[in-house]
Formats: structure tokens, C-alpha cells, sequence
């Protein structure tokens, strides 16, 4: 039986904020990184490139950016902001370019820069997920079973899991190589995208895109600006130049570059830019894993769209905490568009990601 796996914020909540918590924690982390961090020796490369801006200038227009979405998404996710400006391109651009910046530092500092809320990385449970589900990796990754990893995420907590596996090997490139060898959907390497066997392997969805990439408009510009190396390290001076380099190139140079954050309610997120694909593995499931995901009314008519895919799910299981069952249960439900034959399963041992 082929499993697919849907998640939401929640399965890695000891690295990374909860939807509800990210604000906040954006807000935190703009008012610690001044005092912490300065960009005296990357100033004069950032200066060259956004001209008539001193890198000073553009690290501290990044933070008030970061304090202003935070003000506004406050009590809110920020995905429900982003909706709420989705005819406002500006200020989508504004968002994503926050977004961004955001988890290039977040994602690569250990221990978070003294901070309580979040002391890993990465989430033991992805670390443990990734570990257990992995077969063989050398120049290609076989994942049991070949399942079908579905997420509403945009951080790199599943990327760089697997990177672990391949550091020795890869080095400074083994989180780019990692996300070549997962399938992802969409994929903003360097590399081509391979075709994807999905009788044979496994593919990874992100349905929000990727933080860390200033995509190219067109080839004259030349290839993806990623973040890959500096996700792997923990020295300060090069995380922090490339997240104000990718909020400066988001923000100020629209005509060459776009961000890799496509929210699924736009036209050219990932849902429409690639219906053909995700149909096509989305058939594929019949055993569907749902863990960390609320199936918030934002994103409802996505879920509607992507269970509805799903024409062979037979088998569901909900994996979330008992207070919050029978809220989970009406809406993933609700989702189902009156497919009555599945009842889904409920589970409250969160400690692990299963494995079938």
C-alpha cells in the first residue's frame, strides 16, 4: 500500500515556529539580531548589490521589515496576511522577502542564537523520520516503501535531514544535493529536474515553495541565488549576508529575480504551475499520514483540492494532540467532499513520525 504523508508546521515545532507562533518569533529575532550580529564584513559586497543602498542600510530596512509583518500578522499566520495582500503585489513581495531572510538565519544557527523557544536544528522527529525511512543513499536516495511526502512548509527541516546523511560525501553541497535526490517539487537547484518515475520512487511536494532562493527571471541573469551553503554552517558572517543579499534581491530587483515562496492561492503557485505532476502522484496514495496540520479554513480549498487527487486513498491517519481530535477530524472531514467511505484514524502519540 503506498503511503503519502501530509504536513503542516507542527511536525517540527521544536526547530521551527508553529503558524501561530511565527510572528512572534520573527518579532523576537528582529529585535536580538542587531545586538547579536553586524554585517561589518560583508557591508561593501551588499553595497554592490543594490546600488545607492550601503549594506548598513539594507540590514536594517531587512529588520524593520521583519518588525513591520510581524506587527501586522500578530494573533494571525502570516499566511493568512499574505491572502488578505494577494492583490497587492508590493506587499506579497514584502512578505516573501521577509519569509525568506527569516528562515535563511533561522535555519542555520544551532541553538538559535541563545534562544529557549527552539534548541535543535533540526527536529529530532524529522532526524528520526528521515533515518528510519532511509534504504540507501549514495548517488541516488531509496526511501521504503517510496512515499509520497507532502508539505505546507516552507523551511528546510526534511532537506537538510537528509543532507546529514550525505555530508561527508558532499560537503558545503550536500543540502543541495539532498533536495535533488528527494524528487522536490519544485525544484530550484542548479540542476535540471529529472523526470520523476513515480511507479518506482519516492517525490517530495512543498506546496509553498522554498524560503532561500532569488530565482532568475530569465537565463541572461544566470542561475538560482540559494542559500545551500550557509544552511550546512554555523559561522554568522555568511548566513547573515545572504539573507539581507536574498531580502535586498527579492525586494528591489523584481525585473531579474523572483522569490522560490509561491503560496499556493496564487496563480502561479505550485498547485496550478504543476497540477499534472502532483495529480499524477497524488493518484498514487493510498495510505495518507497527516501529521502537525490543523487544515486551517485558509487553505481549505487547497486541501479540498489535493485530497480530492487522491482518487485510490483508501486508508487515513491523524496523528495530533487528543485536545485537539474532534476539531481536526470535522474539518480534515469537511475535506473529503462527501467521500463518506473513508473514516480516518486518530492517534495522539506525536513523539514519532510512523513509518509504514
Amino acid at each position: 500500500m503506498r503511503t503519502g504523508y501530509y504536513f503542516g508546521a507542527g511536525i517540527s515545532v521544536e526547530s521551527v515556529p508553529s503558524a501561530f507562533k511565527l510572528s512572534q518569533r520573527i518579532d523576537h529575532l528582529a529585535s536580538v539580531m542587531p545586538v547579536k550580529y553586524n554585517l561589518i564584513e560583508d557591508a561593501d559586497k551588499l553595497s554592490k548589490i543594490i546600488k545607492d543602498k550601503t549594506g548598513l542600510e539594507l540590514y536594517k530596512e531587512m529588520i524593520a521589515d521583519w518588525k513591520e509583518i510581524s506587527r501586522e500578522c500578530r494573533g494571525t499566520p502570516v499566511d493568512t496576511f499574505a491572502i488578505e495582500k494577494k492583490k497587492n503585489p508590493e506587499i506579497l513581495t514584502k512578505i516573501k522577502a521577509v519569509l525568506s531572510s527569516y528562515f535563511i538565519i533561522e535555519q542555520s544557527i544551532d541553538n538559535n542564537i541563545g534562544l529557549k523557544e527552539y534548541t535543535y536544528k533540526i527536529s529530532p522527529r524529522i532526524r528520526n523520520f528521515i533515518a528510519q525511512l532511509t534504504k540507501s543513499i549514495g548517488n541516488s536516495l531509496q526511501l521504503f516503501n517510496n512515499p509520497i511526502i507532502i508539505t505546507w512548509n516552507y523551511d528546510h527541516q526534511i532537506e537538510l535531514s537528509v543532507a546529514r546523511h550525505i555530508a561527508d560525501d558532499y560537503g558545503e553541497h550536500s543540502f543541495r544535493r539532498a533536495t535533488t535526490l528527494l524528487n522536490t517539487i519544485p525544484n530550484h537547484n542548479f540542476d535540471q529536474q529529472k523526470e520523476i518515475l513515480f511507479e518506482k520512487t519516492h517525490v517530495f511536494i512543498k506546496l509553498n515553495g522554498t524560503a532561500g532562493y532569488a530565482l532568475p527571471k530569465h537565463t541572461l541573469v544566470g542561475d538560482p541565488i540559494d542559500s545551500a551553503k550557509v544552511l550546512i554552517s554555523n559561522d554568522p558572517h555568511p548566513f547573515l549576508y545572504e539573507a539581507v543579499k536574498h531580502f535586498s534581491l527579492i525586494k528591489y530587483d523584481a525585473k531579474n529575480y523572483i522569490p522560490s515562496i509561491k503560496f499556493s492561492f496564487e496563480n502561479e503557485g505550485i498547485i496550478n504551475d504543476q497540477k499534472d505532476l502532483i495529480k499524477e502522484a497524488c493518484e498514487k496514495i493510498e495510505r495518507l499520514v497527516i501529521m502537525g496540520y490543523s487544515f486551517p479554513n485558509d487553505n481549505s480549498q487547497v486541501d479540498s483540492e489535493m485530497i480530492g487527487m487522491m482518487t485510490s486513498l483508501a486508508e487515513v491517519h491523524i496523528f495530533d494532540l487528543d485536545e485537539r481530535k474532534d476539531q481536526i477530524l470535522s474539518r480534515f472531514m469537511s475535506r473529503l467532499d462527501g467521500r463518506g467511505n473513508i473514516g480516518p484514524k486518530f492517534h495522539s502519540n506525536v513523539d514519532e513520525i510512523p513509518i509504514f
